[in-house]
This record gives structure tokens, sequence and C-alpha cells, in this order.
């Protein structure tokens, strides 16, 4: 059971395995709001959306994500916020500049160095590299003991184990070598793979796979 004094109160995982971001994101949420219900203890926002320069949509969503952070938990004693695309929001490089953008960076700024005592916040991204990200807004994560979690696949990387893992958690048993077949047909992209496994998986649950069945 999460503690009110958990040190990650801020949490940001990133990478181009979407699959695991996603998986991670999940579980750190339901991990910190155990025994609550979501809909009333969960918040999402896509910084994408709220950055949209077009139309009131950017701007009522930044305003709903102020309010949010301002305002206390209704019907529970804590919520989590979680953002994607996080790697967008960065600071302005024109200080007379009073855009969505400046909103956005400068409230997340303060959010991140004093988070409120009932906010936990989730953010995720894409992006591969610390590079992507916000110099300010990643150094306030990391100095200010957040979790930084990163989940990345490269051209030549071949996830044989996770394969093999997955398939196992499907009642799939599969072999070294089916594994590097299956990567060889269908790439390294995990979220691509675990769709060729749960498919898979309805079929031969529980039956031995060889190379001859998935060729």
């Amino acid at each position: 059971m999460m503690t009110q004094n958990d040190p990650h109160k801020i949490c940001l995982i990133h990478g181009n395995q979407l699959l695991l971001v996603e998986e991670t994101a999940n579980t750190l949420i339901d991990q910190r709001l155990e025994g609550r219900e979501q809909d009333w203890s969960l918040e999402r926002f896509n910084a994408q959306e709220m950055l949209k320069t077009i139309g009131e949509s950017g701007k009522n969503s930044i305003d709903d994500l102020l309010i949010s952070c301002e305002t206390l938990p209704m019907l529970t004693d804590r919520k989590v916020i979680r953002i994607d695309n996080f790697e967008l929001i960065k600071k302005a490089a024109n200080k007379s500049d009073n855009s969505q953008a400046v909103r956005l960076f400068e409230a997340l700024e303060n959010i991140i160095k004093n988070p409120p005592e009932s906010l936990w916040f989730v953010f995720t991204s894409p992006a591969m590299r610390e590079q992507d990200f916000s110099k300010p807004l990643y150094r306030s994560i990391k100095q200010g003991g957040g979790r930084i979690q990163k989940f990345v696949a490269y051209d030549n990387s071949t996830p044989y184990n996770w394969v093999i893992q997955r398939g196992e958690q499907k009642g799939l048993p599969l072999t070294a070598d089916v594994a590097r077949l299956l990567i060889n047909i269908v790439g390294n992209d995990l979220t691509d793979l675990d769709h060729e496994l749960e498919k898979l998986s309805l079929y031969l649950s529980g039956k031995t796979v060889s190379e001859e069945m998935i060729k």
C-alpha cells in the first residue's frame, strides 16, 4: 500500500517502447490509487492538445489542468494527474511571450518543485533522450527525487527474453529459435510483438510453438 509520504510524487516514464511505457504508467497509477475509484481520482491530459494554437481547446485544457492542481480531490483523499507527450512542454525562448506554452511550462515548473500534498503526477513521453525534454523540468524531477524510467529499443536490439517471458504469461511456451524467428518476421517493437503473441495464444495456448507454425 502506498503511503502519503511515497518518495515518487512525480514520475516520468518515456521511450519508444510504447507498450512498456503505457504498462508502467498504468501500474504506477494503480499503485498510487489502490483501493480508490479512478473515476474520481485520476485525470489525464495531453500536452499536444493543451498546446494547440487554433481554437479554444488548448486554452481550456490548460485551464482544466490548473484548476485540477489547485483544488482538493473530491470524494477521495488523493488524485493522480497524468500528462502525455510531456516532451512538448518547453520553456519559451521569448521572456515576453504570454502564450499557452508559457502558462503550461510555468505551472508545471512550480508543481514539480512543490507538488501539492494530495496530488501525484505521472508524465509519459515517446521521447528517447534526456535532451528531448525541457532541461529545467527534467532537472527538477531528477533533483526532487522523482522517478525517471526509460524504455528504449534501438534498431539492432533483439528482445528474445521479453518475447519468451511474454509468451509464458499468455500460456504460449516458446523456444529461443521460435522467439528469434518471430522477431525477424514482426520486428522489435514490443506492441507489435505483443499483438502477434496474443493472436498465437488464441489458437495455440498451452502448446509448444514450432517454427513451422509461424512461418
